[in-house]
Order: structure tokens, then sequence, then C-alpha cells
């Protein structure tokens, strides 16, 4: 097995292509991120697998339309800061979504950004 993984960091129309030693923790490659986007060091930001990016197109839309449909949990995984490089896939895509200001008191989780911002837009039919 390769010491070194190659991990994709996608983010609307923009990819990031990271080689990461596989024990590195996942927060490298979040530092890495804000690094590359010009983000301060204590920006929040949380990197996510998208299991059907059509399905989450077709929430995204159906949110702008008014609809209170909740999007259903398996269609994202959060990939936590402390979890392993190690535990993800050669040529894993990932996604990154920032946080829209501090943790809420109640249960300490930030609001994150719409998920609009985070997912490239669906492409256009000729």
């Amino acid at each position: 097995m390769s010491d070194i993984k190659f991990i994709r960091c996608r983010r609307s129309n923009q990819t990031f292509y990271i080689h990461i030693p596989s024990s590195s923790p996942v927060s490298s490659i979040q530092d890495h991120i804000k690094e590359l986007l010009s983000q301060p060091n204590d920006a929040l930001l949380r990197l996510i697998k998208i299991q059907d990016v059509d399905h989450v197109r077709e929430y995204v839309e159906s949110t702008k339309e008014g609809s209170q449909e909740s999007l259903p949990e398996p269609a994202l995984e959060v990939v936590y800061a402390e979890s392993n490089v190690n535990d993800l896939e050669n040529n894993q895509l990932l996604y990154v979504q920032f946080a829209d200001g501090p943790p809420e008191e109640e249960d300490g989780e930030p609001q994150w950004e719409s998920l609009e911002n985070v997912i490239e837009p669906a492409e256009e039919e000729a």
C-alpha cells in the first residue's frame, strides 16, 4: 500500500488535488484547503462525502422553490477532522463546506453554508 494518498476536494466549480501522507489526520487536508482559499486558520470547514450528487442538486433546487423536504441522511457523510487519511480511499472525492457563523450555543454545532455553494452546478443542456 502506498504511503501517499491522492485526494480530490471540490467546492462549487473548483477542484483541489492534494497528495498527502496516509498517516496524516484529515485536519491536515482542511488546513491545506484553508491556505489555498486564503481563509484564516480559525475558519470552520468540514469535508463531506456525497453519495449521489444529482440527488443533492435536486434537493438544493427544491429548497429554492420553498420545499421543506429534508435531505436523507445517507446522502451526506461528514469526514471528521480527527479521522485519518488512511481511512479514505485513494482518489477520494470530498466536498468543502464552510460554516456560516460561530457554533450555536445549544448544541455547539455551527450553521453550515448552503449546499448550493458546495456542489458544482449541473451541466446546462445545449
